[in-house]
């Protein structure tokens, strides 16, 4: 399960490597050298996991070309979890903006 950083769950992950908005719908996937990476649709960033949340760098870093996901059908959807309370945010990160997000 991944929260934002008031605690709310937006997001979660499949087989160490999917990443799902909390409605659902896939948004990327893990890189396989950065396991907390997360790489959106068109193989651009999307933000990263530190811990039990989903952040995005206000600079992003450089990828390399990533390629495209092919869709791995829909995930057995989890609970959903109560609220985790709130979370600092690490220096030179923001919230992952909802939009890139759908159902969260």
């Amino acid at each position: 399960m991944l929260h934002d950083q008031g605690g709310d769950w937006i997001a979660f992950r499949v087989d160490s490597r999917y990443v799902y908005s909390a409605g659902g719908t896939l948004v990327g996937w893990c890189l396989d050298d950065q396991p907390d990476l997360v790489v959106g649709e068109g193989g651009s960033y999307l933000g990263e996991i530190v811990g039990d949340r989903l952040f995005r760098r206000t600079s992003p870093p450089f990828l390399p070309s990533t390629g495209y996901l092919s869709d791995p059908g829909s995930p057995t959807m989890p609970s959903k979890p109560g609220n985790v309370g709130y979370a600092s945010l690490p220096s030179g990160m923001e919230e992952v903006p909802k939009d890139l997000l759908p159902g969260a």
